[in-house]
């Protein structure tokens, strides 16, 4: 049964959704990203991504609705259609820090890193406070597919289907697999038993 209904945001939401067991976040193809109290499905903030301020009449195409938002730590890291990361304060919404050539984003299953597709051909991690564990070079692209986090390494599928495996540990490359003839792989790998 429904246990409740929110109606706050204006346009559609088609990336994963993220909870830190308090509220559940969303971003939204209206320019927002929304913060909703997880028992009562109250809005508790809403606040526009760093791209999603732009001027004029294509704001809305900068949303950040292409890849889901994360939590780690206290902090909400918000990926949009600009390629920017704005990373807020999960509690309150208040932008914290932003950057550009960001394409996606996933957490660790730590719950205390973040690791970001850049679309200028990196992989980095980071800490929740938004500081840099590691960057490493490897093929990415703009498709707004999050690297998959496994086994002690993060797996990266480009956008023109180059797989990379990446030490967790060290941000080194273990190796890297041509999966796709430079097709357009818009899939992030799943990782199941080895």
């Amino acid at each position: 049964r429904e246990l409740w209904r929110n109606t706050e945001p204006g346009y559609a939401i088609e990336a994963d959704l993220c909870t830190d067991g308090k509220r559940v976040y969303a971003g939204c193809w209206d320019r927002m990203v929304y913060a909703v109290d997880l028992a009562t499905g109250a809005l508790v903030w809403k606040s526009p991504s760093k791209g999603a301020e732009k001027e004029g009449g294509a704001a809305r195409y900068y949303s950040p609705g292409d890849s889901g938002p994360v939590v780690v730590g206290d902090r909400l890291f918000v990926p949009d259609r600009a390629y920017c990361l704005t990373v807020l304060e999960a509690a309150t919404g208040k932008q914290l820090l932003s950057e550009d050539k960001c394409a996606a984003i996933t957490a660790g299953p730590d719950g205390k890193h973040a690791y970001i597709r850049q679309s200028d051909g990196r992989v980095t991690k980071r800490a929740a406070d938004g500081t840099v564990v590691w960057t490493e070079q490897v093929p990415t692209g703009y498709v707004p597919t999050p690297p998959t986090v496994a086994d002690g390494c993060v797996w990266m599928l480009s956008g023109l289907g180059t797989l990379s495996c990446i030490d967790d540990a060290t941000g080194q490359v273990a190796w890297q697999y041509k999966a796709f003839p430079d097709l357009y792989a818009f899939a992030a790998p799943a990782v199941a038993q080895g």
